[in-house]
């Protein structure tokens, strides 16, 4: 485990015995919730994540008897693979309020697109839990018998209560959309609210106590409150800008001589390295060199920089060197462009083409690194010097060196 963690002494002792009783399978575990946040109550649970490099029966098994017999705990259990796949959905828990206790986790990644659809699956269990207890609650209790009729009204209550925590959640993550930090505790949340209503769930929900009684006894009110949460959650995300399309795309920085050859691009007004879009049925590398031979004239080859591993199948394609995320203003639609960024070099005795194109440069190490304004010839540019946008002459820059150390090889 994690040195200096204070944790307390059920979950030390349970963490313990995951570990034992695991082993290599086990590859993480992380502690959240309100426990984790400072934030527990008298009911709160205890809340695990459980990242396993593989499951099966057996492991389920050991889980299960560790878990055994224990109350006031609520665990997630993922393999690495799961992981991996995981769905847009419920993704912030992995990235906020969690505490590493053993081991350590790459997490889904967390985007505006996935953040919207967090939300919105939020929204939909929100209002399908409010509706069903408004429209489906047994009405009339007094014709029950009264220890049946009072577990039907904590059910609900207790079923409300986990609806008026995703709403929550659903404030949380919103706060992601508005280009805020996300507010891990209810203390951190409490500021930012403005809407009276929304301020009413959270007092609910951090003084359940005080409100379950009421609910218990007609949860019509609540209900109400939390379909309209629901349908204003949804009325917010859609006016929220549509996603960015994604385009995938190849560059080429090539070199020859310590220098990278850049053109002059009239429509983003920006010198850049020959690259384009990938066509259909064409892998990177295929379109990285062919943009180069069509931009440039010249016939190229992959200045590799990653490892190539001796197995005969499946065919191995150079890494690029990076991929970048590009917004692209237009014309048309803006969309974003994934650039996968190669180092290439003239191939030698091959069939170069002359282009005849005053917007290519060879721009030098030196000049790279002096990071002057340069000249623009082409026709139509403002004729003031244009300076190389950073990372390109970056790129450029570990392209010469990537050429130098091949050629010492």
């Amino acid at each position: 485990m994690q040195p200096g963690l204070d944790l307390p002494g059920e979950v030390r002792e349970v963490c313990g015995q995951l570990i034992a009783s695991l082993g290599d399978d086990l590859a993480a575990i992380y502690w959240h919730g309100s426990w984790a946040r400072g934030e527990a109550k008298p009911w709160s649970d205890h809340d695990l994540l459980i990242v396993l490099r593989r499951l099966n029966d057996a492991l389920l098994a050991k889980l299960r008897d560790v878990f055994r017999g224990r109350k006031g705990w609520s665990t997630m259990v993922r393999t690495e693979q799961e992981l991996r796949q995981y769905p847009s959905e419920g993704r912030p828990q992995w990235h906020f309020g969690i505490v590493p206790i053993y081991g350590e986790l790459t997490p889904p990644a967390l985007t505006r697109e996935t953040i919207i659809d967090e939300l919105r699956f939020l929204a939909l269990n929100i209002s399908f839990e409010a509706r069903y207890r408004l429209l489906h609650r047994e009405p009339l209790y007094d014709e029950m018998e009264e220890h049946y009729a009072g577990f039907l009204r904590q059910r609900s209550a207790r079923m409300l209560r986990y609806a008026a925590k995703l709403a929550i959640l659903a404030m949380k993550a919103r706060e992601l959309l508005q280009g805020r930090a996300y507010p891990v505790a209810l203390a951190g949340l409490r500021p930012r609210l403005t809407d009276p209503a929304e301020i009413a769930l959270l007092d609910l929900v951090e003084h359940w106590d005080a409100h379950r009684a009421a609910v218990e006894r007609d949860a019509d009110p609540l209900c109400l409150q939390l379909d309209a949460f629901a349908r204003n959650l949804t009325a917010y995300l859609d006016g929220q800008p549509a996603p960015f399309t994604r385009h995938f795309t190849a560059t080429a920085f090539v070199v020859d001589r310590g220098a990278t050859l850049l053109h002059w691009h009239k429509r983003l007004q920006q010198w850049m390295p020959p690259g384009g879009h990938i066509e259909p049925n064409e892998d990177p590398v295929e379109a990285a060199l062919r943009e180069v031979r069509e931009e440039t004239g010249l016939v190229c080859e992959i200045i590799s920089t990653s490892p190539y591993h001796p197995f005969a199948y499946p065919e191995q394609l150079p890494a690029p060197y990076t991929i970048l995320i590009e917004d692209i203003p237009g014309p048309g639609e803006p969309h974003k462009h994934i650039d996968l960024i190669y180092f290439v070099r003239p191939l030698e005795g091959a069939d170069h083409a002359t282009v005849d194109d005053p917007t290519l440069r060879w721009v030098t190490k030196a000049e790279l690194h002096e990071d002057a304004p340069l000249h623009v010839p082409a026709p139509g540019a403002s004729g003031a010097p244009a300076a190389i946008p950073e990372d390109v002459r970056q790129l450029a820059l570990a392209a010469i060196e990537a050429a130098r150390q091949r050629e010492q090889a």
